[in-house]
């Protein structure tokens, strides 16, 4: 009797250890995802200084993109300083 409580008691211990880990999992990606819609939005800031005006659909492409894709957008290199550019690029 007293074996079987010892293998519940480790059961139970590696299903807590398996959901904390789980949990840290989730939040690191969480973390990560804000992070991301950070720099997007600091990067819509920056472009809508340097743009005339950005439609909402272009604002919207702009949060959808991966991060490689926002790193380029955000370059100084990148002095589009009209929305058609913006498409264009967008595309």
């Amino acid at each position: 009797m007293k074996n079987l409580q010892h293998l519940s008691t480790e059961a139970e211990t590696r299903r807590l250890a398996f959901v904390r880990e789980r949990a840290l999992r989730d939040e690191v990606a969480v973390r990560r995802m804000e992070r991301e819609e950070g720099e997007a939005e600091l990067i819509l800031h920056q472009l809508t200084r340097r743009c005339v005006a950005l439609s909402t659909r272009q604002k919207s492409r702009i949060m959808a993109l991966p991060k490689e894709k926002l790193d380029t957008l955000g370059h100084p290199s990148l002095d589009s300083t009209d929305t058609d550019g913006m498409d264009a690029w967008l595309r």
